[in-house]
């Protein structure tokens, strides 16, 4: 007969078993995966978005559709996302290789398209625009809107500015200049559009030829990037939370040289100049083996400077539903983005606000929405710019001792950690905006093909700027205090509104199924204002109180300004289309502004566009199987540019202080004035004419 024998075994080994199982579990969870991402004709999409669903880990194919993300866990799911084609989801199950095939997205073809005052769908359209749906940004790992648009529209071309914390990169359509915004029917500050939540972004609509734009007239030469913000979801309450941690750092820092082969080399170059060395073997030996450090270092400035990631963070909060006749949606967003510095001297913070609440009156065809939209944003930087310290972590010889012996900073005339210490000043730049924002349309109950409708948008903004220069103490290797310029201070403050109205009224009507007329007229006016006040003070006594008022008076310097503008126009479209098949499209706008003399103020800037969709005609059917969409369209059409100089059709004046000497000597300085250069009361808008041939092809089930 047997018996069980029991084991002991000692609780110490029990929890040695389970810790090695556990960790034998957590580094199995994470993988290294690979791939290649492929369309229909086995062809490599460059460009496709790889994110690990749920997170903000992700990456982009490259120029043969390969890509690898690191950190993956094994029970992941991969989103695999391009223009043009269907999302893919993807389920990691501990496979590490993987070819993704993507299929071309025939919704894409018929999704409602926003355009200028009103909307229309891509099969409809006889311009040139190109949609991007809000929900293909919200996961990308973009610190702003303009960058999560980069690769997502064709002739939208985004360039990086740098990785500053806060900084915007630049956007252009087909490589013009700027664009101009225009958020929920308004024309925008470029300031909204990058401070948008891209949580809050239903859809965008990128304008880019002249039958698309002329309806914007005097600002729309360069484009325009439409955006419509989501309204309230249907039924019950939906709560919706998001927060995202993600954790930054440079693609690559250059290595430094050390002490020891800088001081080498120091004499190889004054050797081949047939000069003495400048250090001796015994100074190379303290080098190498650092045993005089505070004299002769090995100072490595950047692991001193900087920290190995920059972290940042996002919050989103959003509630939505409809109650009765009420649709509302309301949203919350906080960004706090922090730098590579040690000293924490550089951040930036967003603040966001948007509520857009609806109610529908059935019985008489009205709607009306309030819209309210906000943000605040707070950038302090160091007083010493960016380049100028990247510069000098990278230039400033490691034999330069950063820190004397009982930890104080050793003087240098440009020191880079000094640079970076909060106790060097700052450069802080402060704003604020809200818009509020009234709409109604009305749909008449006895002739439903018509709509009119009113538009009023207030906006105010304000911005602080506020630059203290100081640097914090030095001393030299004998303790003694390094000297530094006095502080300085100055200060700017600048407040603005600007309100727009609108006039509308629509119609649209299909008669005996085959023709569809669209109609729309719009009055537009607009009004803004804005005053500017900066001061500036110097040879501060100390750097404690970082005010106006504690500084010299001596050289003080101060100035302000205010301006106003107005502008009105008339909008007109017409559009007609035959069974979805032939498209005739004509519009225009009668543009006035006030920044030229009367008798050149108003613009007339029209448009036309016509689109022949072959593959709706009869002799198409028998490619009906493979190739389901041929269309042509062409367009033409004239914009206006009215960017000159406030006022240059008035000839200006000049007031200043006369160097001339009258009485008491040099202190008594009469003010005068000069009359400035000649006006040109002739000059008017500048107008560009813009052709536009287009091919829209589509296979396969689009």
């Amino acid at each position: 007969m047997k018996k069980n024998v029991p084991v002991p075994c000692s609780l110490r080994q029990i929890l040695s078993l389970a810790l090695l199982l556990l960790g034998s579990t957590m580094v199995a969870q994470n993988l290294t995966v690979k791939g290649l991402v492929v369309d229909s004709s086995a062809e490599p999409v460059i460009g496709a978005n790889v994110l690990v669903e749920g997170t903000t880990n992700g990456t982009i194919t490259d120029f043969e559709g390969l890509f690898t993300l690191q950190n993956v866990p094994s029970k992941a799911n991969l989103v695999i996302s391009f223009i043009g084609y269907k999302t893919q989801v993807v389920p990691v199950s501990g496979q590490k290789d993987f070819k993704i095939v993507l299929k071309d997205d025939s919704e894409l073809i018929d999704e409602v398209v926003v355009i200028g005052y009103g909307t229309t769908s891509t099969r409809k359209m006889a311009s040139s625009v190109t949609a991007v749906k809000g929900e293909k940004l919200q996961d990308l790992p973009f610190n702003d809107v303009v960058s999560s648009l980069q690769g997502r529209a064709s002739g939208v071309i985004v360039q990086q500015s740098g990785g500053e914390p806060g900084s915007v990169p630049s956007i252009s359509i087909r490589g013009g200049g700027a664009p101009i915004y225009v958020i929920d029917g308004v024309i925008s500050d470029s300031w909204d559009f990058n401070t948008l939540n891209p949580v809050d972004i239903e859809s965008m609509s990128i304008l880019k030829d002249a039958a698309s734009l002329a309806v914007y007239g005097s600002r729309a030469a360069n484009g325009i990037i439409m955006v419509k913000t989501k309204q309230g979801g249907k039924g019950k309450i939906a709560v919706t939370y998001s927060f995202n941690a993600e954790f930054s750092q440079p693609t690559m820092m250059m290595e430094k040289t050390r002490a020891y082969d800088y001081a080498v080399h120091q004499n190889l170059v004054r050797e081949n100049d047939f000069l003495s060395p400048t250090f001796d073997d015994t100074q190379l030996q303290a080098i190498l083996n650092q045993t005089d450090p505070y004299n002769l270092a090995d100072t490595d400035w950047q692991d001193l400077a900087l920290k190995n990631f920059a972290p940042q963070y996002k919050h989103s909060l959003s509630l939505s539903g409809t109650s009765q006749r009420v649709n509302y949606y309301v949203s919350l967003g906080a960004f706090d983005q922090g730098s590579l510095y040690r000293s924490n001297a550089l951040n930036y913070n967003r603040y966001n606000l948007r509520s857009n609440i609806n109610t529908t009156f059935d019985e008489i065809g009205l709607k009306v929405g309030v819209n309210i939209n906000g943000a605040i944003e707070n950038k302090e930087y160091p007083s010493t710019s960016a380049g100028r310290i990247w510069e000098l972590l990278a230039d400033v010889s490691p034999l330069q001792p950063a820190y004397n012996e009982d930890g104080t900073y050793r003087a240098l005339t440009d020191h880079p950690l000094v640079l970076t210490d909060k106790r060097s000043g700052y450069d802080k730049n402060d704003g604020k905006y809200i818009n509020v924002q009234l709409v109604a349309d009305w749909t008449l109950p006895w002739l439903k093909d018509l709509t009119l409708g009113t538009m009023f948008n207030y906006r105010a903004n304000d911005s602080h700027v506020k630059n203290f220069s100081t640097k914090a103490p030095q001393y030299n290797a004998d303790g003694s205090l390094y000297p530094i310029a006095k502080p300085s201070l100055t200060e700017k403050g600048y407040w603005g509104s600007i309100y727009n109205f609108e006039l509308s009224a629509a119609y649209m009507k299909t008669f005996a199924e085959k023709h569809t007329i669209d109609a729309k007229a719009v009055f537009t006016v607009s009004e803004s204002d804005g005053s500017e006040f900066w001061a500036s003070r110097k040879e501060y006594m100390s750097a404690v109180v970082d005010q106006l008022f504690a500084g010299s008076q001596e050289g003080q310097l101060n100035s302000g300004n205010s301006s106003e503008g107005g502008r009105m126009g008339f909008v007109g479209r017409l559009k007609y289309d035959y069974e979805n098949r032939y498209i005739i499209e004509g519009s225009f706008r009668y543009d006035g502004s006030d920044n030229f003399a009367p008798g050149h103020r108003w613009g007339f800037f029209p448009s036309a566009s016509v689109g022949w969709k072959l593959s709706e005609e009869k002799f198409w059917e028998p490619l009906k199987s493979s190739w389901d969409l041929f269309k042509l369209r062409f367009s033409y059409g004239a914009l206006g540019n009215q960017q000159v100089s406030d006022y240059a059709y008035i000839r200006s004046v000049s007031t200043y202080n006369l160097g001339y000497v009258f009485e008491n000597g040099a202190s008594n300085k009469p003010n005068g004035a000069t009359v400035g250069s000649s006006s040109m009361d002739g000059l008017t808008w500048e107008t560009t004419y813009h052709y536009n041939l287009g091919l829209d092809l589509g296979f396969l089930g689009n």
